[in-house]
């Protein structure tokens, strides 16, 4: 599958995405969360969108 994709039926426009980001260098996981023993810091996000004219 790839990474994202895009596609526009008539007025409707739908987009999908996956990626992975380092959950440490946006200050996601501090004090006791900051350990990547049980909570990765590399963590996959997907999104979905649907957009209408």
């Amino acid at each position: 599958m790839p990474p994202s994709t895009l596609k526009i039926d008539g007025d409707k426009a739908r987009m999908s995405g996956v990626t992975t980001l380092d959950r440490t260098a946006f200050g996601v996981g501090q004090g006791e969360w900051q350990a990547t023993d049980q909570i990765p810091a590399q963590v996959k996000v997907s999104v979905q969108l649907t957009a209408t004219r």
